[in-house]
């Protein structure tokens, strides 16, 4: 379902994870607001996500660590905020994880270093703090990552 730069506004419902034969959603550069919902967790099946270039709020949802086929989550260019989700280095398929330009806050997680298939990590310009975990410069698969305009020593 691409339904990017459609001028959608409005939130997502959490009815949205009824949809759960989604392999593709692309809703970026819309007007959307609110939440992610929790239900998203129900799209088992779920290969990309993208829901960049929004408005949307909220913290990532834990659900989202259900998603075990994810491959692509882009939430970059929204106004995301809390601290970034350890659960996301359970995800075993994901190869891009995209979240410049939220409000992120407090460390990268240790955890971040046991990505087994991360290729490209985003998460510039956020309010990042703290040391860059050195678990993290193991992440053999890692080839492209983009720290820049956070608070890291």
């Amino acid at each position: 379902m691409d339904l990017s730069e459609f001028r959608m506004t409005g939130n997502l419902p959490n009815s949205f994870g009824d949809l759960n034969q989604l392999l593709f959603v692309k809703l970026s550069i819309n007007q959307l607001s609110g939440s992610i919902p929790s239900s998203l967790g129900n799209i088992s099946d779920l290969i990309y996500f993208d829901l960049a270039g929004n408005n949307i709020t909220g913290y990532i949802p834990t659900t989202i660590f259900r998603l075990q086929y994810l491959n692509l989550l882009s939430l970059g260019r929204n106004k995301l905020s809390g601290p970034l989700p350890p659960g996301l280095a359970s995800l075993r398929s994901l190869s891009q994880l995209l979240l410049s330009l939220n409000n992120f806050t407090g460390p990268i997680p240790i955890e971040f270093g046991n990505f087994s298939s991360l290729q490209i990590m985003y998460i510039d310009n956020n309010k990042l703090s703290g040391a860059i975990p050195s678990q993290f410069f193991n992440a053999t698969t890692l080839h492209e990552v983009v720290l820049s305009n956070n608070k890291l020593n």
